[in-house]
C-alpha cells in the first residue's frame, strides 16, 4: 500500500492524464484540492502541475464543474486551485455568481473574491518597488455587476492599486 500524500496524488492525475482518461484526471485532482498541502504558505507546486496535466489533457471543462460543485456544496478546498479554477471562467455573470456563493459560504475574501476579479499585471514592467495600477471593469464586468445588484447601469467601476514584491509569489 502506497501512502495518500501530494507526490501520490500529482503522481495520479498524471497518470490519468498518460491514460487519457479525462474523468480519472479530474477525480485525482479533486483528491489533491480537498487535501491540505504539505508546505503551507509556501507556493502549491502540487496544485500548479496539477493544471499543467489537467489542461494538457484536455480536461479543464471537467475539473471546473469539479470545483463548481465543491463550491455548491461548500467544500473549501485549496486556495490555489480555486485561482486557477476562476482562471477558466470568462462569463462575469458566472463569476458574480461564484462570488455570491463564497459570501454565503462565509470563505474569506482573499484569495477567492481577489481571485474573481483577477488582472495579470506584466511583472516585467514593474520596478523592484512595485507600482500603482488603475484598473478598470469592462463592459460585460460592469453589465453583470449591475445586473447582479439590481442598478439600472453601472457606467463606470475602477480601482486604483498599489502592487509590490510580496504581491507577486
Amino acid at each position: 500500500m502506497f501512502r495518500a500524500n501530494e507526490a501520490s496524488r500529482v503522481s495520479a492525475v498524471l497518470a490519468a492524464k498518460l491514460a487519457g482518461d479525462t474523468r480519472a484526471i479530474v477525480d485525482a485532482a479533486v483528491e489533491l484540492w480537498l487535501s491540505d498541502p504539505e508546505q503551507p504558505g509556501e507556493r502549491d507546486a502540487a496544485v500548479a502541475e496539477a493544471w499543467i496535466a489537467i489542461a494538457e489533457g484536455e480536461a479543464v471543462g471537467g475539473a471546473v464543474e469539479a470545483g463548481l460543485m465543491l463550491l455548491r456544496e461548500r467544500q473549501s478546498f485549496r486556495p490555489s486551485a480555486f485561482v486557477h479554477l476562476v482562471e477558466h471562467i470568462a462569463n462575469p455573470e458566472r463569476l458574480l455568481a461564484i462570488a455570491t456563493d463564497i459570501l454565503d459560504a462565509g470563505w474569506p475574501a482573499h484569495p477567492h473574491l481577489a481571485a474573481i476579479f483577477v488582472r495579470v499585471v506584466d511583472l516585467d514592467r514593474m520596478g523592484p518597488s512595485g507600482a500603482a495600477l488603475e484598473i478598470v471593469a469592462s463592459d460585460s464586468e460592469r453589465a453583470a455587476l449591475a445586473k447582479r445588484f439590481g442598478f439600472v447601469g453601472l457606467p463606470a467601476f475602477s480601482a486604483r492599486v498599489t502592487v509590490g514584491p510580496q504581491d507577486w509569489a
